[in-house]
């Protein structure tokens, strides 16, 4: 037997928005922390607001350097270029 993929789609009733595209942002966010500071985001103070930032149209890319920036991992005036010399993926 052959199992079918369903796939299902959850909407934020204030938005409107597809909840997992906001999941998927939040993996890329998460792949991109870690390519800065080796921790997860979900390692680091709860500091911003990850569902605005993906609202408002922060790539992932972006957002995870605010966020260990803030979190003071990270000085942005290190390694700027290395983040964003790879093609964005969102």
């Amino acid at each position: 037997m052959v199992a079918e993929s369903v796939k299902v789609t959850c909407m934020d009733t204030t938005t409107g928005k597809n909840k997992s595209t906001f999941t998927a942002w939040k993996l890329e966010l998460d792949a991109q922390v870690q390519k800065l500071c080796g921790l997860s985001v979900e390692d680091l103070p709860d500091c911003t607001d990850q569902y605005g930032m993906w609202d408002g149209g922060i790539r992932p890319k972006q957002a995870a350097l605010f966020i260990v920036t803030d979190a003071g991992f990270y000085d942005p005036c290190e390694q700027v270029e290395d983040i964003y010399s790879t093609p964005e993926v969102f």
